[in-house]
């Protein structure tokens, strides 16, 4: 029987999916449930992991799963992506329930966090997730990839040098930041240039309510 606060996130989910920026997504059959047993097995597991700070129903559904998916439409069927740094599972995991690719490798280094994805995967039994229990940078020294994610993982230019020695193993880089990444994106452009990558703001959105304003920057190769 669904408690309380289950309904109510059900129905901020559902509320989500209903914005200009997934409704692309509120056809896909089942992506409500998958959403709702993603976010109720994080909070379950969250007091012991800590895995996230928000947790009341309508920042989850906005703060977490709405800013996951905005940039669902710039990845395509079928692609190989790697979720940088998973933690919770954000956006690998929503974009995973969301999209056909033929695989979302979750890279997430801190092994008690590795278990919770992979039981989490095993839970949604969604058969593109695989979990590895290593840094990003070591995992692309072993595998190719079309794209890599990287969501709250620090400033772009100290992720750039932490891949400059995989960078021929990934098509592109999508980087989740804040509403004016370009002092950011101006910083880490030398060390950009020296890879032969170029960056580009790519979307620009805001999420409901004044949460607040966010932009997608592609890194890609000259």
């Amino acid at each position: 029987m669904d408690t309380p606060g289950d309904d109510a996130l059900k129905t901020e989910l559902e509320s989500m999916l209903s914005n200009d920026l997934v409704a692309g997504l509120a056809g896909c059959e089942g992506l409500v449930e998958k959403l709702l047993l993603h976010a109720e097995l994080t909070l379950a597991a969250n007091q012991r992991l800590n895995l996230t700070s928000i947790v009341e129903p309508r920042d989850v559904a906005l703060k977490h799963f709405l800013d996951s998916l905005a940039p669902h439409s710039l990845i395509k069927p079928g692609e190989r992506v790697l979720d940088l740094g998973s933690g919770a599972g954000y956006p690998g995991i929503p974009l995973a329930c969301a999209l056909d690719l033929e695989s979302m490798i979750l890279a997430e280094s801190t092994l008690k966090k590795a278990r919770f994805l992979q039981a989490t995967a095993d839970e949604l039994a969604l058969p593109s997730i695989e979990v590895i229990g290593e840094r990003g940078e070591e995992i692309l020294r072993r595998i190719k990839v079309d794209t890599v994610l990287a969501r709250a993982v620090g400033p772009a230019g100290r992720l750039l040098k932490m891949l400059e020695r995989v960078t021929r193993n990934f098509g592109r880089l999508l980087l989740y930041k804040g509403p004016d990444p370009s002092a950011e994106l101006a910083e880490a452009r030398n060390t950009a240039s020296n890879l032969k990558l170029s960056d580009e703001i790519v979307l620009a959105y805001d999420l409901p309510g004044g949460i607040g304003s966010r932009s997608i920057v592609e890194y890609r190769h000259r």
